[in-house]
C-alpha cells in the first residue's frame, strides 16, 4: 500500500516537474515563497543560512536562502533552503506512514537544531517531531504545491 502511493507521489511530481520547466514556474526558487507560515524571525534565519554554509550545503550566506519555513517543534526548525539548481525529479521522504515531497530532488525538506541538519527521519526517530507534528507540515507542504495547481493529498 505504502509503495503504491510512493509511487503515485514519484509519478506525479514527474509530470509536474515537467510541468514548471515548460510554463516556466520554479520549484527550485531562489526566493522564498511569500506565503511562507509562520513568518521565521530575522536571527533565526541568518542563524540558519550560516549554519548551512558552515556544515559545507552552500558556498556562502548570499548564495542561499530559507525558501520554505514550516515551523519551529520542540527546539527543531522545518525549513526548505533554495540553492541553484537544475530541475529534476522530486524528492520524496516517508516518515510513520507520512510521505514528504518537493518538486525538485536536490532541495529536501530539512530539519535544524542546535545548528546541525537533519532529515525528517532522524528528527523523528530523535523524538523532535511527532506523528501529529509530521501532519502538521505535511500538510502545509501539500497546501504550498497545491496553491500552484498541483494537488496529491
Amino acid at each position: 500500500m505504502k509503495i503504491k502511493r510512493l509511487n503515485k507521489v514519484l509519478l506525479f511530481g514527474l509530470v509536474a516537474t515537467m510541468l514548471f520547466a515548460v510554463v516556466g514556474l520554479s520549484g527550485c526558487s531562489p526566493r522564498r515563497h511569500p506565503y511562507s507560515d509562520p513568518a521565521i524571525s530575522t536571527e533565526l534565519e541568518i542563524q540558519i543560512r550560516q549554519d548551512y554554509v558552515a556544515n559545507g550545503f552552500a558556498g556562502s550566506v548570499d548564495d542561499i536562502r530559507i525558501w520554505r519555513y514550516y515551523g519551529t517543534f520542540n527546539n527543531a526548525s522545518v525549513i526548505i533552503m533554495s540553492t541553484v539548481a537544475i530541475h529534476g525529479l522530486i524528492w520524496a521522504e516517508e516518515v510513520a506512514g507520512v510521505i514528504f515531497f518537493t518538486l525538485c530532488r536536490v532541495i529536501p525538506i530539512r530539519v535544524w537544531r542546535e545548528r546541525v541538519f537533519y532529515t525528517l527521519t532522524e528528527a523523528y526517530d530523535y523524538g523532535w517531531l511527532t506523528v501529529n507534528y509530521l501532519k502538521i507540515i505535511a500538510d502545509k507542504n501539500n497546501d504550498f504545491w497545491y496553491s500552484y495547481g498541483f494537488d496529491f493529498r
